[in-house]
């Protein structure tokens, strides 16, 4: 029996220190009507802008309030604080100035960049290209 993909608003706000899982999602397009990469997920979808296709067992720290995730269903389940948040930073500052934020993250233009951890390399944004790396593995790291 297929499973629903249906998702519901966080309880608790995506904050900073608050551990949640990742997932994928579809990024709708409802001007494309039966092209719309969302339509046969609907009306599972908790959002008009992009629909949830699944849930990882991948966890992500929000280092800043990330409250426009909750209605999305990116519910917190946990928290960093104290001393351990501090530990956070320190990995997010090293690993983020040299790998990047997820690049899908990340405004196309470097002038409207408002987040700590894009990088952009001649230009163009230079951070983790999360599709790249689930379908490329560890060739996509080494390269």
């Amino acid at each position: 029996e297929k499973m629903s993909n249906a998702s519901a608003p966080a309880l608790v706000s995506n904050i900073r220190g608050r551990l949640a899982f990742s997932m994928d999602a579809a990024v709708c397009n409802s001007s494309a009507g039966a092209e719309d990469p969302c339509a046969p997920l609907r009306p599972a979808c908790s959002a008009t802008d992009y629909c949830a296709e699944g849930f990882s067992t991948e966890i992500f720290v929000n280092y800043a309030n990330n409250s426009r995730l909750d209605p999305h269903g990116f519910a917190p389940f946990g928290e960093v604080e104290g001393v351990g948040m501090q530990a956070a930073d320190q990995l997010g500052e090293q690993l983020g100035r040299q790998y990047g934020e997820v690049v899908e993250l990340c405004p196309e233009d470097e002038a409207n960049n408002t987040r700590p951890y894009c990088v952009y390399r001649d230009g163009a944004r230079a951070g983790v290209n999360q599709s790249r790396l689930a379908e490329e593995g560890r060739s996509y790291i080494e390269a």
